[in-house]
């Protein structure tokens, strides 16, 4: 059972692939905000492809745990990755995701330009891998 992550952006959407079992996130692409026919037919193949069961959106929240105004524009195209695509869309907190990217890839000296690349891919992974631990903890 595989499952996606996705941390989306206006202009590139980050993904991100399980394992097979369903216990670890592996940075998979990132790919550009193209209109919506044509970004529903790629998920819609590696969905096919990759056997996706889920799908794990990240929500973006402020810190007091409220949706911030982008929530909105998530909200909406999970409904319709829902309707199109008929998998189950589970909303995962992304608050501390994009800090956490940084951190990361200022540590590993990633630079600007390149960190720009796959700093999405790489929050997918995150938001992915913690809805995964706390799946398994339960």
């Amino acid at each position: 059972m595989k499952i996606l992550g996705i941390d989306y952006g206006e202009k590139r959407i980050g993904l991100a692939l399980s394992d097979d079992l369903g216990s670890l996130a592996h940075e998979f692409e990132v790919v550009a905000n193209w209109n919506n026919e044509d970004l529903i037919e790629y998920l819609r193949n590696l969905v096919i492809t990759e056997d996706i069961e889920k799908i794990v959106i990240g929500l973006p929240l402020n810190m007091s745990g409220e949706e911030t105004y982008k929530a909105q524009d998530v909200r909406e195209f999970a409904a319709m990755l829902e309707n199109q695509l008929d998998r189950e869309i589970i909303f995962e907190d992304e608050r501390w995701t994009t800090k956490m990217v940084d951190k990361v890839l200022r540590e590993m000296k990633i630079s600007q330009k390149e960190a720009r690349v796959c700093k999405d891919m790489v929050a997918a992974k995150y938001i992915l891998q913690s809805y995964l631990d706390r799946e398994k903890d339960n």
